[in-house]
């Protein structure tokens, strides 16, 4: 015969202490997400604030259903003040509310340096990964540029390295400035970004030309020698290297 679980001890007459749920969310009031279908797109909240609410049953059934009910926190409505916990907690909060509210980046940014209290690094890019994913994906999206500050504001060491690795991976899969229409749309996307950053007016008219190359990898290299490059001159003779 197996021995009964163990159970903790409680002094006699004592209760156990009641547990709460809560479900922390952002509405969205400021401009739609870049992905026309995302979930949160300026919307409140819409769920049934109880279980049996999310059933459809014949009245008889009524009282054997679940009537758990959750606690519904906006975060639009805290200060950043306010929202007070565990590091990961916390940033993961701020983003949360960060996401929808003007100036984007500029809030990344600071959230994204509480992850230097982090003495893991695998942890801390683990956690800025999830940063830059949600803002890329569910966000009004970042430029190539905003995007390597808030990596840096990180880990002002590795940053740049890790911010190139996670935008060459998210774009190789059509993933930038939150598209998903295919990989060689988001890769002109990001070096329209890049050269408009970098090079203004000059660089948007090579664009054009740009768009006529389909290749990702093609794509890749010349994202890469936008970055690397010391002049729009250097990428004027790149591009002339791919059409010879």
């Amino acid at each position: 015969m197996n021995p009964p679980l163990a159970q903790p001890r409680r002094k006699r007459g004592a209760h156990p202490l009641p547990i709460a749920p809560t479900a922390p969310y952002a509405h969205g009031g400021g401009k739609p997400s870049r992905l026309p279908d995302h979930p949160h797109r300026r919307l409140s909240w819409t769920a049934p604030l109880s279980l049996s609410g999310l059933f459809r049953s014949p009245p008889a059934l009524a009282p054997f259903l679940p009537e758990q009910r959750y606690v519904l926190l906006d975060l639009q409505a805290w200060k950043k003040e306010e929202i007070i916990g565990g590091l990961l907690l916390r940033v993961t909060l701020l983003v949360l509310q960060a996401i929808f509210r003007p100036n984007l980046p500029f809030n990344l940014t600071a959230i994204a340096a509480l992850l230097r209290q982090l003495g893991d690094q695998v942890l801390r890019e683990q956690e800025l990964g999830r940063i830059l994913t949600y803002a890329t994906r569910a966000g009004q999206g970042l430029s190539v540029t905003e995007f390597a500050e808030v990596a840096t504001a990180a880990d002002p060491e590795r940053g740049g390295t890790i911010a190139m690795t996670l935008a060459e991976k998210w774009l190789a899969e059509g993933l930038a400035e939150g598209r998903v229409e295919g990989r060689a749309e988001g890769l002109h996307v990001a070096i329209e970004d890049a050269l408009q950053d970098r090079f203004g007016d000059a660089g948007l008219a090579l664009m054009a030309q740009i768009r006529l190359i389909t290749s990702s990898a093609s794509l890749r290299n010349i994202l890469r020698a936008i970055h690397l490059s010391t002049g729009i001159d250097e990428v004027r003779q790149g591009l002339e290297g791919l059409a010879s």
